[in-house]
């Protein structure tokens, strides 16, 4: 997977212009790439993960969409930015089709959690202890984590892809420790059927 650091402002720009092509509308400058990483670092603040545990999440930006007036197929610039162990790197730029919609829409900037960060916050955080607590951008799968802390089985038949490169032994562990926690999990559960 190729990926550059958002730090090196004419890297960031060879991938964009890559990604590009020779488009001139809705398009990302590296300003908006650091804007990108800046957002995906506070929604990881916001939820709580420490920063032992943020590589591998990633920020993703959508393309505004246009009115339903426009009487063409538009398209704006997609990108990632995915956290290393300290730093974002950019790694994905491609350009999309952008939609419509009713006056057109802005652009939209989205997080993604990996399954073993979904666990380490619902092992580690009361705020999920709740269905509507759950906020809105945070999962995917908005039930997964209240799914998750009422089946124990669940937890431990979760299936993560096993990503290649640095991040493989992080997951590993962490698949490892949702695991070992999915077992205590269970044992309690089984405490509490045979003390009633």
């Amino acid at each position: 997977m190729k990926r550059t650091k958002i730090t090196d402002t004419e890297k960031v720009q060879a991938f964009l212009d890559e990604g590009q092509g020779r488009a001139t509308a809705r398009t990302l400058s590296p300003h908006d790439i650091e804007t990108l990483a800046a957002y995906g670092e506070k929604r990881l603040e916001e939820l709580g993960l420490a920063k032992s545990y943020r590589a591998g999440a990633t920020a993703h930006y959508h393309p505004p969409r246009v009115a339903n007036s426009y009487n063409y197929a538009a398209e704006g610039t997609y990108a990632v930015v995915t956290r290393g162990s300290s730093e974002w790197y950019l790694t994905d730029v491609r350009r999309v089709q952008t939609g419509s919609q009713s006056y057109g829409g802005c652009a939209r900037h989205a997080i993604r959690l990996t399954a073993a960060q979904q666990i380490q916050l619902i092992n580690h955080s009361d705020l999920y202890s709740d269905v509507t607590a759950l906020p809105n951008a945070a999962f995917a799968d908005k039930m997964l984590p209240y799914r998750l802390r009422q089946d124990p089985k669940l937890l431990a038949s979760l299936q993560v892809t096993q990503p290649e490169g640095p991040f493989a032994k992080f997951h590993a562990h962490q698949i490892q420790l949702a695991e070992e926690r999915a077992e205590e999990m269970q044992q309690l559960s089984q405490k509490i059927h045979l003390n009633d």
